[in-house]
């Protein structure tokens, strides 16, 4: 494992260190053996700065390696209890989730009509089958969002403490001797472990003095999330007041510190960030000296907190995550009345917060939510739809409506849509489908490899097209926002829109002019057809084309944010996907797992 191979490396320094001191301590000896008289006593004491630079290095090279280990330690128990969550689920699946079918009473089962599909029992069995997939897959996932996650974030904040505290703090030093990370003579370069107790081999004292509480362990039980809290402990974060001190001094300008510094200081010490973000995002008016600075790490910041929700598993706990990271937007659009503007502080943090979340997880937002979202078994569909819309409205209209109100220039002093953050940019104009170099034409996507259209190299031919996701998700994101964006922006998303429905059709005239006509392979075309389709393009144009209320008057009419019949899946349609279809996520060994072990360090 990478995780603890670099600890080991770690560990291998201080044994060269040792080595070092050794070969200083020989040759020390030699030259105090050559002298005598008035440079005797000087030359005995030339090698003890010498030696206290190397114990030094020593000690510091195994109080590293005993945290890394520590947080290796760590992975390897949450990587356990994933496998542990897997083959359950794995188990449970060869055992149909222990949903049996029931006995038929004349030996077949009758079929409701004379037309072609499963008769209604097998239906029905299979769907008893699906929804107790969903609920095993649903208490799976809070064991894993609920106590398995949660706990290695504590070891990983327990580790990153160590190696700030580093070997000159003793209570770091003891804590890492008593989880028996040190070795068992750790007290020969650590005299505040003095006395080490019996020697090795010893028997163990009838009454041992009680331990300091040893770290957190992987695998405790499952309970409400941590909300990035650090462990409780002395000085966890660094000391209280040398915390407040650091944050307090980027906020004056007193001790100016770097953007990248304050965003690494603000991951490590999320309590700071809640008061540096309530200290400054209120404030109307000009910035002070390094307030920007501050308020763009703080955008970073909680663009990094939504972008760790969604590499969790889509569930209730990466919803509450979503919210958290996106509270503060929520917020800003509440103070926004008609008429007023978004303050400078506000659009700072905005356009730090839009561009560091990224292109990427502004597109997958929608499949997130809406895989998260969930509806209590045996709610009447029509119900479920109404509150399923909801729920994915109230996750995505804060990040929508921030986009809005950038864009308005009343509101956020934007003009140009090309001032807009990059990631929203990206979105909008990044083409759909990939142009071969040679030839020209545009193609659904082309082997990175080469040897052109992948579609020509996979069976059944694979008609994705490339960046038509990544649209559709904006579209999807865009259509939840309660305000209306700038004139120019809205024109660009319509603008968009079209050239997005040209560049499907040109890769859809393509590909079909090097497919057998649709009579003799249909299927063929029937793939390419919904591969291809535009439902982004029309989604686009609906959210430009969309009418909001006039804030001054009460009777004007606007058009509902969503559709509630377009959140779920048909029930009449067996190849439709909603919330629930993405309840299984897939392995690379093609089976549904409930997560993935960690491989990276």
């Amino acid at each position: 494992m990478a995780v603890r191979t670099a600890a080991e490396q770690v560990g291998r320094v201080g044994i060269r260190v040792d080595q070092l001191d050794e070969e200083v301590s020989g040759g020390h000896q030699g030259a105090v053996s050559n002298v005598a008289g008035l440079l005797h006593d000087p030359m005995v004491a030339a090698a003890e700065p010498v030696h206290r630079s190397l114990l030094l290095w020593l000690q510091a090279a195994v109080v590293g390696g005993a945290a890394i280990r520590l947080w290796a330690e760590g992975i390897e128990e949450y990587n356990r209890g994933i496998d542990r969550l897997n083959e359950r689920y794995l188990e449970a699946k060869a055992r149909d989730f222990d949903v049996l079918l029931p006995e038929p009473e004349f030996g077949y089962f009758p079929r409701s009509g004379p037309g072609p599909g499963p008769p209604p029992a097998i239906l029905d069995h299979r769907a008893e089958i699906a929804e107790a997939e969903r609920q095993l897959i649903r208490a799976l996932g809070h064991e894993r969002d609920y106590g398995l996650s949660p706990a290695l974030e504590r070891v990983a904040r327990q580790a990153a403490r160590l190696l700030r505290q580093g070997p000159d703090d003793p209570a770091a030093v003891r804590e890492l001797y008593e989880a028996g990370l040190l070795p068992p003579d750790a007290s020969l370069i650590f005299p505040v472990l003095e006395p080490a107790g019996p020697p090795p081999g010893a028997p163990p004292p009838a009454s041992p003095p009680p331990a300091s509480p040893p770290p957190a362990e992987v695998g405790s039980p499952p309970g409400p999330p941590t909300g990035g809290v650090a462990p409780a402990g002395p000085d966890a974060d660094g000391g209280e007041m040398g915390g407040r001190r650091l944050v307090t001094g980027a906020i004056s300008g007193t001790q100016p510190m770097t953007e990248d510094a304050q965003f690494e200081y603000f991951t490590n010490h999320p309590a700071e960030a809640a008061q540096a973000t309530a200290a400054l995002l209120p404030g109307a008016g000009a910035l002070a000296d390094g307030q920007e600075t501050t308020l763009t790490a703080l955008g970073r910041y909680h663009a990094w907190e939504l972008q760790r929700a969604l590499e969790m598993y889509p569930s209730p706990a990466g919803l509450e995550r979503i919210e958290a990271a996106t509270e503060h937007l929520a917020e800003i659009g509440e103070r926004l009345s008609p008429g007023e503007a978004l303050t400078e502080a506000e659009r700072v943090y905005l356009a730090a917060w839009l561009e560091h979340v990224g292109s990427h997880g502004l597109a997958a937002l929608p499949d997130y939510v809406q895989a998260a979202v969930a509806v209590p078994a045996g709610t009447p569909p029509a119900d479920a739809a109404v509150i399923r819309t909801a729920q994915i409205t109230q996750q995505l209209a804060p990040i929508a409506d921030v986009i809005m109100h950038l864009s308005h220039p009343d509101r956020g002093g934007l003009v140009d849509p090309a001032d807009l953050p990059t990631s929203v940019r990206e979105l909008l104009t990044a083409p759909v489908g990939q142009i071969d170099p040679v030839t020209g034409q545009r193609w659904p996507a082309l082997d990175p490899a080469g040897g052109g259209p992948i579609f020509a190299a996979t069976d059944p031919p694979d008609f994705t097209v490339a960046g038509l996701a990544r649209y559709d998700g904006l579209a999807r994101l865009l259509e939840h926002a309660s305000v209306e964006g700038g004139t120019l922006f809205t024109r660009s998303l319509a603008e968009s829109a079209q050239r997005v429905q040209d560049e499907l059709a040109e890769v859809t005239e393509n590909v079909r002019a090097v497919l057998p006509a649709a009579e003799v392979a249909p299927a063929l075309h029937h793939r390419l057809g919904v591969a291809t389709a535009d439902d982004a393009v029309v989604r686009m144009l609906a959210v430009a084309a969309r009418e909001f209320p006039d804030p001054a008057d009460p009777d004007s009419a606007g058009s509902d944010s969503a559709d509630p019949d377009s959140a779920g899946p048909d029930p009449a349609d067996p190849d439709s996907t909603g919330p629930d279809s993405a309840g299984s996520p897939t392995g690379g060994n093609g089976e549904p797992m409930i997560g993935r072990r960690i491989t990276w360090s």
